[in-house]
């Protein structure tokens, strides 16, 4: 993609934006006839577009929650075509909107807590879900047990209601959000309600702007933040309380009136209104501060337009930033590099910049991370010196949030624009690894198949992307991990093929991934540890393929068919010895124990029966103590077992005799 097209793919989406801004119920058949002109239904990306700018119109208050949902459900056809289920509950913020998902069939429950439910707020959100799983709910009860008294205390019909309604539930605060004067003065008449009252924190509003626990806001605050006029004017002639910290919820709620009070009073509109005119997109309200009150673009502006998808004022700083390096100016380039330094001038992204960390994070990994590809490839096309591996703080690049928020889009893009770095990094391995345990198969395969990527390789305790994929049991990775395999058998084949005279751009190692590799602190292979975690459908998956060892010894040589017998798993025990190549009578190194010797030592009856019952068993097999199973069950005076062998050896002679 060339400067230009990156430029226009941007014009086009601050197009979007503008059409969904303050959208109205009234006026929703346009925003779809305009949505199906925009080519939504059968385009990937710009149906990502949608429903990025979605979310941050419902996170600021700029659509209603109903609006969005029917835009949503208009297209849900479209959209479970187009995107994948982990990567659309990455979309949103709004514990509502994924709500809504579930609710409506998008996705399932398990996929939200597969993927979001470890943090503490989605837990309280869906604990009437999460608690139909008890093992489950009692697992994320031990991780935050103080949460115990709020659930026993919770009304679950009442928490159901109010968390969809989705706002502070107090009396008051609905109607300031209705903008009702009548009956909000006759309310805190009839309550003997101060005019300067604080709300209490809310588990169900969903601004957090007007939500936070140390500091909640005042009636009057609230009531610029809704942009509810008649309530305001009513608190500002009783001579509510207020102060400076009111211009933020003024500019936020966007009524013009409202701003207009707070100008005559003299009250100071700063750095953090601009901030909070870019966050919530009042656009002209950020080219009115700027020019009115002499506010420069500061470093945490450039962030907010970048965190908030305000492409607009995004677009307009970036190029701002692009004339100065074209006048080849570096007096700007000083200043960026320090935070301290206090300044009149904007802060400006150039060429020589563009890699500083915003709040520990460099702008690349800050817009991939909220999965702003748009944004993305225009850096890339505009900053020659863009660092495509950049880590903020926290050690995370880039392509660890594309691998997180399960967006094979940006994997591709990352790897297109500089291949050789990409395939050779460290930070591609650790991704790979990252796809295996998130359940990213099509960016597993992507990266494995990507030619000089070693995908055998593990990580320092031996775990491979196999290992990960028996652990979380999923087979879904399991097969993204053979496929990969075969592909590489396939280009190694292809390449002898033209060896003789010929040099091939298709050079791949000759290395194939091992899938009984054991890792380091019990020597399990994958298949060992699916057994231990009692994963029979992952177990099916791997015996199913060639290339594993249904023998493979692990720590103290047992196989998975020992460790199955030991762990009590029947069915796992015949899904094991019905394996073609299945040694029912291996022994161990150390000791010489048979599964059978294992079976009869724990005494698992139901499975002894079963291994007497194969053709191929050897009851009379020694361990190194020179003991057959049966000594053991007279030795431990196991009756029920030593029963069964005599019941079993008298089956025996009788067939012997009657043939």
């Amino acid at each position: 993609m060339d400067k230009e097209s990156a430029r226009k793919e941007l014009l086009a989406l601050i197009e979007l934006e503008e059409k969904l801004l303050d959208l109205s119920n009234d006026r929703i058949n346009e925003a779809i006839n305009y949505l199906l002109s925009y080519s939504i239904i059968d385009n990937a990306k710009i149906m990502r577009q949608f429903l990025l700018v979605i979310d941050v119109l419902v996170t600021f208050n700029r659509i209603s929650l109903d609006c969005a949902f029917t835009l949503i459900l208009y297209f849900k056809e479209n959209i479970q075509k187009l995107i994948r289920k982990y990567e659309l509950l990455h979309f949103f913020e709004q514990k509502q909107m994924i709500l809504f998902l579930v609710e409506n069939n998008f996705v399932e429950f398990k996929d939200v807590s597969d993927e979001l439910c470890e943090k503490e707020s989605f837990f309280q959100y869906f604990f009437p879900e999460i608690s139909r799983d008890k093992f489950f709910y009692y697992s994320l009860l031990k991780m935050y047990p103080e949460n115990i008294p709020l659930f026993e205390s919770t009304n679950i019909e009442e928490h159901i209601k109010l968390r969809k309604i989705g706002c502070n539930e107090d009396e008051i605060a609905k109607l300031i959000r209705e903008d009702n004067c009548e009956a909000f003065s006759v309310y805190i008449s009839e309550k003997n309600v101060g005019f300067n009252k604080r709300f209490r924190y809310s588990r169900y509003e969903r601004f957090d702007f007007v939500n936070s626990e140390d500091d909640m806001p005042s009636m009057i605050e609230y009531a610029a933040f809704f942009g509810s006029l008649n309530i305001f004017k009513f608190l500002w002639i009783n001579d509510a309380y207020f102060d400076e910290y009111l211009t933020p919820y003024a500019i936020a709620g966007g009524n013009g009136e409202i701003i207009h009070l707070c100008e005559e009073k003299g009250l100071f509109f700063g750095k953090e209104c601009l901030n909070v005119a870019i966050k919530f997109h009042r656009n002209e309200l950020v080219e009115y501060l700027h020019e009115n009150y002499n506010l420069p673009f500061t470093k945490r502006h450039l962030q907010e337009a970048a965190m908030s998808y305000n492409v607009k004022i995004l677009l307009s700083l970036l190029e701002k930033g692009s004339d100065l390096d074209e006048n080849n100016s570096n007096e700007l380039g000083n200043i960026n590099q320090n935070q301290e330094i206090e300044t009149n001038k904007d802060f400006l992204i150039t060429n020589s910049t563009i890699n500083i960390k915003i709040s520990g994070c460099p702008l690349f990994v800050m817009v991939i991370n909220r999965g702003y590809l748009e944004i993305a490839e225009y850096l890339v096309t505009n900053y020659s010196k863009l660092k495509l591996n950049a880590i903020n703080d926290e050690n995370y690049s880039a392509l660890y949030y594309a691998v997180h928020t399960d967006r094979l889009d940006i994997v591709q893009f990352l790897y297109h624009a500089d291949p050789i770095n990409f395939v050779k990094s460290k930070n591609t391995y650790q991704c790979y690894f990252l796809a295996a345990k998130q359940n990213r198969p099509e960016i597993l395969e992507f990266i494995g198949k990507l030619n000089f990527f070693e995908p055998w390789r593990h990580q320092t305790n031996y775990f491979t992307a196999l290992h990960f994929a028996a652990y979380n049991d999923n087979i879904e990775i399991i097969n993204s991990i053979y496929r990969i395999q075969k592909y590489i058998q396939n280009k190694n084949d292809n390449n002898e093929s033209n060896k003789r005279g010929k040099t091939t751009n298709n050079k791949r190692f000759n290395n194939s991934i091992n899938f009984n590799m054991h890792e380091i602190k019990l020597m399990y292979t994958p298949l060992h540890i699916a057994v231990e975690r009692r994963y029979y459908e992952s177990v099916k998956a791997l015996i199913a393929l060639d290339e594993v060892d249904v023998n493979c010894g692990a720590k103290y040589d047992y196989t998975p068919l020992h460790l199955a017998v030991e762990i009590d798993e029947l069915e796992i025990v015949k899904l094991l010895t019905s394996h073609p190549k299945i040694n029912v009578n291996v022994q161990t190194k150390n000791k010489m124990y048979t599964p059978l010797h294992v079976a009869v030592k724990y005494r698992r009856f139901e499975i002894i029966k079963h291994l007497m019952s194969l053709d191929s068993i050897n009851y009379d097999l020694q361990d190194k103590e020179g003991n057959s199973p049966v000594f053991y069950a007279v030795e431990k005076e196991f009756r029920d077992v030593v029963e069964l062998f005599d019941s079993i050896f008298e089956q025996q002679r009788e067939s012997f005799i009657n043939n």
